[in-house]
């Protein structure tokens, strides 16, 4: 049995939820898997053969920047990098007792490279980033894993100027939905579903679009996770409670989904087919920015920057002149529902020569 452990970014739970479309194929080809990351629990699936692992929770991390090592403070909270070690430590102490036939990495490059440095099979899952930077960290990851796993429509490559290594796996979009093999219900006509991270910007950006909407629009659910609810308790929305079904529930009746551009939270929107207003949150590589301004080019989305929300009425308007057909038509060729299959039969590839 061939056995397969996932290590996955912390932020959120859209690495893993990336990582949940591509074990549902593994559990079926009877793989044992393991994911191990710093979230508090594994929210998705539950499979045979699965288990999840929590590492220690980190703000500071160290990272490559071109030729020297810098520290990485997320949302300005504590320096202290000894969680960081011992969150290392936990990891490669899961390798060393597992000693698994693949370590697939999503998406942290310094990882992938230790990964390859204690002499595991390696797959990196690639993320959108600025080209023009030289990031030593992405170039030793490309160069030295075993496998890339590309999960983005074709257009990307060009568009990114991807230098495609021959061990490049273009997979395409994918979502743990399609697995789930979840029915697009019908919507209703002006529900409009409002979701993205937190940050000043997010919040300040979440307040107009409220007060816009709600001058327009009388069906306008938001998911709540993170949000401080007292803030909005005047204004007429309704709160989401960002469980699975809720989540999924909520995004099949909105007719126009106004979100952030994270890879799952924009995959699962394509997938089911949605008028989508994309607005792009700050990141350190510009990663969702860089995401949207693609998928607008080619017609996937509308993208709103989070300073110009103010103007999210004539968005609504744009994005709304879309045909259902144009809109099935372009996402489909974003998800088409064979990516997820075809990162596992990579993994199970690699996987085929059995334990170091």
């Amino acid at each position: 049995m061939p056995k397969v452990i996932f290590y996955c970014s912390g932020g959120g739970y859209g690495h893993m939820a990336r990582s949940d479309a591509a074990i549902y194929h593994l559990n079926k080809q009877s793989s044992e898997v393991i994911l191990a990351s710093k979230e508090p629990e594994w929210p998705f699936n539950q499979y045979s053969n699965f288990k999840y692992v929590r590492l220690t929770n980190v703000d500071a991390r160290t990272r490559f920047y071109n030729d020297q090592i810098k520290t990485q403070i997320w949302h300005g909270k504590n320096s202290d990098l000894s969680p960081y070690r011992k969150h290392l430590i936990e990891l490669f102490s899961l390798l060393e007792r597992e000693k698994p036939n693949v370590v697939v990495v999503d998406s942290t490059p310094e990882i992938a490279v230790l990964a390859k440095l204690l002499g595991f099979k390696t797959i990196f899952v690639y993320e959108t980033m600025e080209m023009d930077r030289t990031e030593l960290r992405f170039d030793l990851a490309w160069k030295n894993s075993d496998k890339i796993i590309f999960p983005y429509p074709e257009y990307f490559i060009e568009e990114m100027k991807f230098n495609y290594p021959q061990n490049t796996i273009n997979c395409g979009g994918y979502t743990r939905l399609e697995n789930d093999q979840i029915r697009r219900r019908e919507i209703e006509k002006g529900n409009i579903l409002i979701s993205f991270g937190k940050g000043e910007k997010s919040d300040a950006a979440l307040k107009t679009l409220i007060k816009k909407l709600t001058e327009k629009f009388s069906k306008i659910s938001v998911l709540s996770g993170g949000i401080d609810i007292g803030k909005y308790s005047h204004l007429p929305v309704e709160f989401v409670k960002k469980d699975q079904n809720s989540v999924l529930e909520a995004l099949q009746k909105a007719e126009i989904y106004i979100c952030g551009a994270g890879y799952n939270t924009l995959m699962e929107g394509f997938y089911l087919r949605k008028r989508i207003i994309t607005i792009p949150l700050e990141r350190p590589y510009n990663e969702q920015i860089i995401k949207a301004k693609i998928f607008e080019k080619h017609g996937a989305l509308i993208m709103l920057m989070p300073e110009k929300a103010e103007n999210i009425l004539g968005e609504v308007e744009k994005v709304m002149q879309i045909s259902d057909v144009q809109i099935a038509e372009i996402h489909k060729e974003i998800v088409r529902g064979s990516g997820a299959k075809k990162a596992a039969d990579a993994i199970l590839e690699l996987a085929d020569g059995g334990k170091l």
